[in-house]
């Protein structure tokens, strides 16, 4: 993962693709290992221990990857375009999957699906590579990173495990080059994503687990307290590889990601926020600002939960 005084952010995006995408922001005063902000928000809640949202810069900075955003056309769809294209030359399909276009659908399954099925095309050179995008994948990810406010895009697929599992991986590996850390920390909640756990296996890190506030009422898993992530983040100072935070939680729980944010730029430390449940904020009036424009360093969401995405 690049490291270029730019932040990533993981989102779950489908645009005609897969359930998960991947985007960098842009750089930004003080941030954490070289690696700046790529779509900040002030926070859509205040945390009990009083912290401010970013300074000033963060808004600007936002606003001005939104400024880039109107500068591409947000109404094209580059990926569906590249599919019908690549349909309309099929003369054969000498090729997978073995339905050939839907015409070998089952009569049950072509009620459902035989205006998707002849679109159901293999890897055709014209539709892209994933790992490597440089044509339809590569613009439809650079207007999903316009919209988002971010840097970069990189569609994911496997939903938001593998965007929590590739945040954690990249911001250990980042830490460990860049301080000799033999085993980093991720600082997390007990109430992570096991795709989160998943995440320091493959690593290596060591987990320091902050524990959420409870709502007395309801007995609902809240968010970590700020005042319980800044005594983290000091006794465990020049060891932390990242800390990761979840908002919304699965039940709606908003975290003060603002203040989250400001605490670890000030300690030098991305922050991953598992926004998977989140991917509609900021989209309409009256929704939390998203974890991006609260200044999260890198943020997985996940469009199939609450937008319009298709599940896969």
């Amino acid at each position: 993962m690049p490291h270029d005084g730019m932040q990533v952010c993981i989102r779950v995006l489908a645009i005609a693709c897969g359930a998960a995408a991947l985007q960098l922001r842009r750089a930004g005063p003080s941030a954490p290992l070289g690696l700046g902000p790529v779509g900040r928000a002030p926070s859509a809640r205040r945390a009990s221990a009083g912290m401010t949202s970013p300074p000033d810069q963060t808004a600007t900075s936002y606003g001005e990857a939104l400024v880039r955003a109107a500068t591409l056309d947000q109404t094209r769809v580059p990926y569906v375009e590249a599919l019908v294209r690549a349909r309309k030359r099929v003369a054969g399909p000498f090729f997978l999957p073995g339905h050939k276009l839907g015409a070998g659908l089952p009569a049950a399954a072509a009620e459902v699906l035989s205006v998707a099925a002849p679109f159901d095309l293999p890897e055709l050179g014209e539709l892209d590579n994933l790992f490597a995008p440089v044509g339809p994948l590569l613009e439809a990810q650079e207007l999903a990173a316009q919209a988002f406010g971010a840097r970069r895009t990189w569609f994911l697929a496997n939903g938001s495990s593998a965007g929590m599992i590739a945040s954690i991986m990249a911001c250990v590996r980042l830490s460990a080059s860049a301080r000799g850390h033999n085993a980093p920390k991720v600082l997390l909640p007990r109430n992570a994503h096991r795709s989160a756990v998943h995440g320091l296996i493959h690593s290596g890190a060591e987990p320091v687990w902050l524990a959420p506030e409870t709502d007395e009422l309801t007995g609902l898993t809240l968010g970590v307290d700020a005042r319980t992530l800044r005594e983290a983040l000091r006794a465990h100072a020049g060891s932390v590889a990242c800390v990761l935070l979840v908002s919304p939680s699965y039940e709606g729980a908003v975290s003060d990601v603002s203040a989250a944010a400001a605490l670890c730029r000030q300690a030098g430390v991305p922050l991953v926020v598992d926004e998977a449940h989140g991917a509609h904020f900021g989209l309409a009036p009256g929704l939390p600002l998203s974890a991006l424009a609260c200044g999260a360093t890198l943020v997985v969401q996940s469009t199939h939960k609450t937008l319009g995405a298709l599940s896969q």
